[in-house]
């Protein structure tokens, strides 16, 4: 599994495929997967390959108490979580 994603990371990196942009990053696009043998429902297929925001910005609440308990952490560390944070608010 992990070898899948590595491969789709250098798929996206070298431009070959562009996947769905998400607030919490790139998720394949159901026409870029080989899913020949895969015996899936549609509807399953598209739960799959989005995600759940309300469930997310949940989570981003969480994480940003659980971040606050460490003192002196990298900026980046808080910029990306303000970024999915703001981008999980933005989202419909």
């Amino acid at each position: 599994m992990l070898g899948s994603v590595k491969a789709y990371v250098g798929l996206v990196r070298n431009g070959e495929v562009t996947g769905q942009r998400t607030p919490v990053g790139i998720l394949p696009a159901r026409d870029e997967l080989n899913l020949d043998g895969v015996q899936a429902a549609p509807e399953d297929l598209d739960k799959i390959l989005t995600i759940d925001t309300d469930r997310w910005r949940d989570e981003m609440e969480r994480r940003e108490h659980h971040l606050a308990q460490f003192h002196d952490l990298p900026a980046e560390i808080w910029q990306a979580h303000h970024r999915i944070a703001t981008g999980l608010h933005d989202a419909h």
